[in-house]
């Protein structure tokens, strides 16, 4: 893995770092496709401290090999990974891609915006919590229990 920089104050874990992986298949244009042998060390590092990978509200790549035509690579190396509990406060967070400079990587910037009231945050589902033991059973046990109140269907 790349060098990272990890900063944890009080139990919030915040992770800036070019992983030099993809970690979704839409977060990569061109080249060739596979799988990195680091990816899953980085899924169970993301589900072990809670993580969030935060997904840029401007661009989408941070990366390329500045080619051009069907030789062109674009990937998004560059993220930020912020522990869950930081989301529950009254702060927005999210990150951008700015604009490149001299370098074949686009910097990024965190972003924190005071909350109006904007409602509940959305809940996320991780594809990892599946292969944790008890996962079924405590899914089984939240279904099967009554609801109280006037409760909304989709």
């Amino acid at each position: 893995m790349s060098d990272f920089l990890v900063s944890k104050s009080l139990a919030n874990i915040i992770i800036a770092s070019n992983l030099n992986i993809t970690l979704a298949l839409n977060e990569k244009k061109g080249g060739i496709h596979g799988k990195d042998h680091m990816q899953g060390s980085i899924e169970e590092l993301i589900q072990l401290w809670e993580l969030i990978n935060l997904k840029p509200k401007t661009g989408c790549f941070t990366w390329s090999n500045q080619r051009v035509g069907c030789a062109s690579i674009f990937a998004r190396l560059d993220r930020f990974l912020v522990q869950s509990s930081l989301l529950d406060g009254n702060q927005i967070i999210s990150s951008k891609i700015l604009p490149k400079l001299s370098s074949d990587h686009h910097p990024i910037a965190l972003v924190f915006e005071k909350e109006d009231q904007l409602g509940p945050i959305p809940f996320c589902f991780c594809p990892l919590w599946i292969e944790r033991d008890g996962f079924m059973e405590t899914v089984k046990q939240a279904w099967t229990q009554s609801v109280h109140g006037s409760p909304s269907y989709v």
